[in-house]
């Protein structure tokens, strides 16, 4: 079987199917939002690193670590936005979202996740993912990457 392994450069997306369950919080004052700005805060898995995952990629622990982290230094200084069209194989929302955390557990030398908030912001496109995720629509978040592909083959 052949898997893809991905360095990763994040960026970031809102799609339905994550892996998490994604939770929503529409008290946006509580994750020091303005709620003129924002109507709800989706919080989620990004991804995992060492395990093979929807993509039928493995992202390497190191890697993984390493650009969650700079990604998430990068919260303060910048406005991370989503973006449309990840995965491939799930419905993805143009929806305006501004990412405002995130956060890496790593589990041992080869495991990893990342977990990330966004803000939604109050536009018609985010208003209509929260009357989804109202109706019990499942939305939730991931990483995309990009960078460099290495095709490995595993031995089943």
């Amino acid at each position: 079987m052949a898997i893809l392994k991905e360095i990763n450069k994040m960026r970031q997306s809102i799609n339905e199917g994550a892996p998490m369950s994604s939770r929503l919080c529409e008290d946006v004052e509580s994750h020091g939002l303005d709620p003129d700005v924002y109507i709800a805060v989706i919080e989620g898995e990004l991804g995992k690193a060492g395990v093979v995952n929807k993509n039928r990629r493995i992202y390497q622990a190191e890697e993984f670590i390493r650009e969650n982290v700079k990604l998430s230094k990068r919260l303060s200084d910048e406005f991370v936005d989503g973006e449309l069209g990840h995965p491939e194989s799930s419905p993805t929302f143009s929806v305006p979202a501004r990412l405002i955390e995130v956060k890496v557990e790593i589990s041992d030398d080869v495991n990893a996740s990342a977990y990330g908030k966004f803000g939604i912001l109050n536009t018609s496109a985010g208003k209509d993912v929260l009357t989804l995720f109202r109706a019990g629509m499942p939305v939730g978040v991931s990483s995309r990457g990009e960078g460099v592909i290495e095709m490995i083959e595993i031995d089943e």
